[in-house]
């Protein structure tokens, strides 16, 4: 997660203000926007149509936010054995309405690859 990114020509991303952590006036607080950026590897086993998702799960675990699932292809050249996929996502008005570690999750044909926590502290008064 970060203030602002985007992906440059040849592969690289710029990446400016990463966290983990939101400190919010109150809850429920509606984030306005922030940016989700992701890097996967693959190798030769998993070339092919990938079916890929990112869900925001709150501390207990329930849904808050889904981005819609996408189709990406992995093609790989034959001179290569790792061939990798980048996302670069706007997130705006993600709904939070209580403290403590949410997650952010990427799934890969409904399989959960990764969860990256998102610690939301509402500020003291």
């Amino acid at each position: 997660m970060c203030d602002y990114a985007v992906a440059v020509p040849g592969g690289k991303l710029t990446i400016v203000g990463t966290f983990d952590r939101l400190v919010v006036p109150k809850l429920p607080h509606q984030q306005p926007s922030f940016y989700l950026v992701a890097k996967c590897r693959f190798d030769s086993t998993e070339v092919g149509e990938k079916r890929v998702k990112f869900t925001f799960t709150d501390p207990d675990g329930k849904e808050i936010g889904a981005l819609p699932e996408v189709k990406v292809p992995v093609a790989m050249r034959e001179e290569d054995y790792t061939t990798a996929m980048q996302a670069v996502l706007c997130i705006n008005g993600l709904p939070l309405t209580q403290a403590g570690d949410h997650s952010i999750n990427l799934l890969i044909d409904g399989n959960q690859v990764a969860t990256v926590s998102l610690t939301i502290q509402r500020a003291k008064s």
